[in-house]
């Protein structure tokens, strides 16, 4: 799982927007189903809005990484929480299932208040 995570977190660090200096945190929420990944994702200034932002294109690895943590009843994870904190160097993945998935589906009724619920926290990056 290191080796998936190092890449998903390269793929982010190598994307076009985040050359600007401009942002400390990046969050992402990839949607994974057989067949069906969709994704939305934004980068966070230290204070001030939340700026949309492309999401890595590499689909392959949400879908290999998912496979990778299949269960032995075949059930895994439907909604993946990506966050980095850049002066850290540190990345979290949050992951759900089911009806707790749901809030972080990307659909016209979260959109509104999906930029700010993905905003990291400094708690999100602390070691449990």
């Amino acid at each position: 799982m290191a080796e998936i995570s190092q890449a998903i977190a390269g793929g982010i660090l190598r994307l076009p927007a985040l050359r600007d200096r401009e942002w400390d945190t990046y969050s992402m929420v990839a949607e994974v189903s057989d067949g069906v990944s969709r994704t939305t994702a934004y980068r966070y200034p230290r204070s001030g809005p939340p700026v949309p932002t492309e999401a890595p294109e590499d689909d392959d690895l949400f879908w290999d990484l998912r496979d990778r943590m299949r269960g032995a009843d075949g059930g895994t994870w439907d909604v993946v929480l990506v966050k980095i904190d850049r002066d850290t160097a540190t990345l979290v993945m949050t992951f759900a299932s089911g009806a707790a998935a749901d809030g972080w589906r990307v659909t016209p009724e979260n959109m509104a208040r999906l930029p700010e619920a993905l905003r990291p926290r400094p708690e999100d990056f602390e070691a449990d």
